[in-house]
């Protein structure tokens, strides 16, 4: 059984980009029925994206443990959004400008553990102001870590 996203909020926050019909968040700008207890329209919210989005910490069967909620360990996982060589690849989204060290370790052993790619995206801050551009890191294979770095130089989605 999946776990309810209630009270976290990471996904609408706007450290993913939503824009469907009348759900839309973007850096800087979380959707409009997101308060800091949860979703104001959680019982009535769209099926798309809202019911549809499921972060690993949801999933059904999630390997991640309770205190991995993306609220409270300040990443959005992303298990099968990125695939390199036609294997899956792990990816990771900061909530917030960094994801705690605690967090990356938990994901860089696991990552390292199922020989699965880990890429994660942090904000830039310059003189501790977050400036929204993207900052993008790895674990795994030198030929991974090169591709999507390229990747990222030249402007690219990667996931």
């Amino acid at each position: 059984m999946s776990r309810e996203c209630q009270p976290c909020t990471a996904c609408c926050e706007g450290w993913l980009r939503i824009e469907k019909d009348d759900v839309r968040a973007t850096l800087g700008a979380p959707c409009a029925h997101c308060e800091s207890s949860g979703c104001r329209i959680y019982e009535r919210r769209p099926v798309d994206p809202c019911h549809t989005f499921v972060c690993a910490w949801r999933a059904s069967g999630s390997v991640l443990a309770d205190w991995m909620r993306p609220d409270q360990c300040k990443a959005i996982v992303l298990p099968d959004r990125l695939r390199w060589r036609g294997q899956p690849a792990t990816v990771a989204v900061a909530v917030g400008t960094t994801i705690p060290q605690r967090t990356l370790d938990w994901l860089k052993q696991h990552a390292q553990q199922n020989s699965r790619p880990l890429l994660w995206e942090e904000y830039e801050q310059v003189n501790g102001v977050f400036t929204g551009r993207k900052r993008v890191a790895t674990h795994g294979p030198v030929e991974f870590a090169r591709e999507m770095l390229e990747r990222h130089g030249r402007g690219e989605m990667l996931w």
